[in-house]
C-alpha cells in the first residue's frame, strides 16, 4: 500500500518526466507551430549519430515534406535550398538527407511525390564537390530527365509504328487531348490501368468524338512481346511500338516506372506529367464534360 509520501514522490517524478518531454518536443523541428521557412532553423545537423536514425532524421524529413506540400511552393523550395548547405556539414549527413528526399519526392509510388521540391535537391548535389564524381553524374542524369517534358513545355516528339504497320509520330496526332500511356507488356500496374480505363463510358465517348486519343506506347521495342500483348490494348486506343528505341536510348522521357502517363493538349504541350490515372481523368472531366 502506497504512503502519502510515496504518492507525492511518484507525482513529482511524473511531472518531471512530463516537463522534460515537453522541453524536448519544443526543441524538435517537427513542431506544428513552425512554418516551412522556420522548420530547419534549430535543427542540429552535426548530431550525426541521431540523424541517421529513422525515428529522428527520416521522421524530420517526412514532417517537413508534409508541411512543405501544403505550403507555398516557392517558400518550400527556398527552405530546401537553405538547409542543404547546413546538411553538408558531413558527407554522411548530406547523403542521408539526399537519399530520403529522393525516397519521398522521386519515387512515383510515394504519396509525397513532387519533382518541384526534388529539383533543388538535385541542383545542390550536382554542384557539391564533396560528393564523388560518379555519384554526381548519376544525379546529373536524373536532373536532366526531370527538366524534360514539364507541364507548360512542348512534349518531345518520338516516332512509333502502329499495329497496321503505319510509321508515324507524336506530333501527327490530332485529338484535342492526348493521353500518352507508356506501358510494359506483363506489367501488373499497366494491366490494372487498362482494366480501369476500358469500361469508362465517358472515355469511350471522348475518343469517338475526337476529343481524346489514348496513345499506348511500348518503349522497349521488343517486337514479339508487343505483338503478343496487342490483344490486351483496347481497339479504340492507338497501340504504338517505338521501333527505333529512341525514347530509352536518348532518355526522351522519364520512365522510371510503368505505367507512366503524360497528358497533352492539341499543341502537344504537357498538361500533366507522370500523374496517376485518376488525376488525368479528373483533369479531362473538367474540360470535356
Amino acid at each position: 500500500m502506497r504512503t502519502p509520501l510515496m504518492c507525492c514522490i511518484s507525482l513529482i517524478f511524473l511531472i518531471t518526466i512530463s516537463c522534460k518531454e515537453s522541453k524536448e518536443q519544443s526543441k524538435s523541428p517537427q513542431s506544428t507551430t513552425l512554418t516551412v521557412s522556420e522548420f530547419w532553423g534549430q535543427y542540429d545537423f552535426s548530431d550525426t549519430v541521431n540523424i541517421v536514425k529513422p525515428e529522428v532524421g527520416e521522421q524530420a524529413v517526412a514532417d517537413f515534406l508534409a508541411l512543405a506540400t501544403q505550403s507555398d511552393s516557392k517558400k518550400s523550395v527556398e527552405a530546401i535550398r537553405n538547409m542543404l548547405p547546413r546538411a553538408a556539414v558531413s558527407l554522411t549527413v548530406l547523403n542521408f538527407f539526399v537519399e530520403n528526399y529522393g525516397k519521398y519526392l522521386y519515387n512515383p509510388n510515394s504519396p509525397m511525390y513532387n519533382e518541384t521540391l526534388y529539383l533543388p535537391v538535385l541542383e545542390f548535389v550536382v554542384s557539391e564537390e564533396s560528393i564523388p564524381d560518379y555519384e554526381r553524374q548519376r544525379f546529373q542524369d536524373r536532373l536532366t530527365l526531370i527538366r524534360k517534358n514539364n507541364p507548360g513545355s512542348k512534349a518531345t516528339n518520338f516516332s512509333f509504328e502502329t499495329v497496321s504497320g503505319e510509321k508515324t509520330d507524336l506530333y501527327k496526332q490530332k485529338a484535342k487531348y492526348i493521353l500518352v500511356f507508356f506501358y510494359e507488356p506483363g506489367c501488373g500496374g499497366c494491366a490494372s490501368a487498362i482494366e480501369s480505363l476500358q469500361p469508362i463510358v465517358q472515355v469511350q465517348e471522348w475518343i469517338k468524338r475526337g476529343d481524346l486519343e489514348i496513345l499506348a506506347i511500348y518503349a522497349n521495342a521488343e517486337q514479339s512481346l508487343w505483338e503478343d500483348y496487342q490483344q490486351y490494348i483496347p481497339s479504340l486506343w492507338i497501340n504504338g511500338l517505338n521501333a527505333d528505341r529512341s525514347i530509352l536510348a536518348h532518355n526522351l522521357y522519364d520512365l522510371k516506372a510503368s505505367p507512366t502517363f503524360y497528358l497533352l493538349d492539341d499543341k502537344k504541350v504537357v498538361l500533366l506529367k507522370d500523374r496517376n490515372l485518376a488525376e488525368n481523368i479528373g483533369y479531362l472531366e473538367r474540360f470535356l464534360n
